[in-house]
């Protein structure tokens, strides 16, 4: 009799625990799994997603959504803050797999010095925009470049490269991709 007394408590309380183990605990409707310190969450353990209701892994979230991100097909932008220095480099990375669709150049201050613009990654600085492809710096404005890269294949930072001498000039650069 006391083994039922026991086992009906735990499954009639707020908190439940599998033997001397992990600890499920259910406040406001939000289902909370513990360590058996109580306080703790523990990491549950499932298999890759194989139904629309079922949980994700975080290894299939990074592979198939460009690092979890729960809408693969979303659109997504980079920021990158240009000035008169030669180069600027995106604190965020694109993705593995990653399509760049645009870039957009924001010239919020009028570029002097005969300044030029090209934007890419390490190695291939032109590779998305070169600096014949019509991003004009010294009128105040937006100039946008549509294109569809490859798919990269590792994630990387992106640069803008401002050529010239210029002395004025500040502006943004809006990096638009996805991830199939």
């Amino acid at each position: 009799m006391g083994k039922i007394k026991e086992f009906l408590k735990g499954t009639l309380s707020a908190n439940f625990q599998l033997a001397t183990g992990i600890i499920l605990a259910s406040a406001a409707g939000v289902l909370s799994v513990l360590a058996s310190d109580g306080t703790t969450l523990a990491p549950i353990k499932v298999a890759d997603p194989t139904d629309d209701e079922h949980a994700v892994t975080k290894g299939f979230a990074d592979a198939n959504y460009g690092g979890g991100d729960p809408d693969p097909s979303s659109v997504r932008e980079i920021v990158i803050t240009i000035g008169t220095g030669a180069t600027a480099t995106s604190t965020a990375e694109l993705p593995l797999n990653a399509v760049v669709q645009s870039i957009d150049v924001d010239v919020t201050e009028a570029y002097d010095g005969s300044a030029t613009f090209q934007c890419g990654k390490t190695g291939t600085t032109n590779e998305f925009v070169g600096t014949n492809d019509g991003i004009v710096l010294d009128t105040i404005g937006t100039y946008s470049v549509n294109l569809r890269s490859t798919p990269r294949a590792s994630a990387h930072a992106v640069l803008a490269s401002i050529g010239g001498s210029p002395t004025v000039g500040a502006g943004k650069v809006y990096v638009t991709y996805s991830v199939p």
